[in-house]
Parts: C-alpha cells; sequence; structure tokens
C-alpha cells in the first residue's frame, strides 16, 4: 500500500482497531468474523490523516485517527473514503466530534510541536489493550483477577 513499511505496531494496531470496532465497517455497517484469516485482508485499518502524511508520526498509532472500513468503503471505487479525502475526513469529524477532530488535525500538521512516540511503550500498550478486547469477548472483565 503506498509502498509504506508496516511495522509489528502497525499491525498490533490495525489489530486493537478492528477489535475496538466489533471487527465491523464502521462506514457500511458490514460485520467481519475476526476467527476467519481472510477478514483482515478485507477489513482495513483506515487513517483520517493518512500514514504517508507529513505529520503521521504523531497521528499513526492514534486510535481516534483510525477506523475500521471494508475495502470498498476505503479504497474501491470513485465513492470511496480514499478518493474523497474531504467527505474521509468529514465523517471522521461527525464521528468525533469537532474539538477531538481538531485536535487530530492541529497533531497531524504541527508534527514538530509533540515528542515522537516511543514505539515499545506504544507495542506494549497495544497488546495490554487486544488482550483486554480478548478477555471482553471471552465474557471476563478486563483488570479483574
Amino acid at each position: 500500500m503506498f509502498g509504506i513499511k508496516r511495522s509489528l505496531e502497525d499491525a498490533l494496531f490495525s489489530d486493537y482497531i478492528r477489535g475496538r470496532d466489533g471487527w465491523k465497517c464502521q462506514v457500511c455497517g458490514r460485520q467481519f468474523d475476526k476467527d476467519n484469516g481472510q477478514s483482515r485482508k478485507l477489513l482495513d485499518c483506515a487513517h483520517c490523516f493518512e500514514r504517508r502524511f507529513q505529520g503521521s508520526i504523531q497521528t499513526r498509532w492514534e486510535p481516534d485517527n483510525a477506523a475500521s472500513m471494508c475495502k470498498k468503503c476505503h479504497f474501491i471505487g470513485p465513492d470511496s473514503m480514499d478518493h474523497n479525502v474531504h467527505e474521509k475526513r468529514e465523517w471522521f469529524k461527525k464521528r468525533l466530534g469537532v474539538r477531538k477532530y481538531n485536535l487530530l488535525e492541529y497533531k497531524a500538521m504541527n508534527p514538530g510541536k509533540f515528542q515522537k512516540p516511543d514505539k515499545v511503550s506504544i507495542k506494549l500498550w497495544l497488546k495490554v489493550m487486544i488482550k483486554g478486547q480478548e478477555e471482553a469477548d471471552r465474557g471476563h472483565i478486563f483488570g479483574a483477577h
């Protein structure tokens, strides 16, 4: 995809976003089976401010900057979100609310004003969040012993 190298953090983040969104396209509502390996290929982790964007290091693993979208809604066809960047940003603004969206946009547009993310911390945080999702799926309360 666009020649961008996908790291372990990217893969974990994608799994986290899909889980957070219930393995469902947030645009059209199509449901995917998390236990079907094919679902990972059909349900994308779409970014409002794309990974190729200049300030992406600040927003790359920001949960507010991502939503699960099926390939059709994300990439395929003239009506897909990535072919209509303005529409995609408006969709995220509606999803997040103006205040959260404006903060996200500020972070994306001003990369020098924030400390670069620590990949080790991001990886650990994502693993904890994914474990919490898995425990919740099994009916366990996250954080309870």
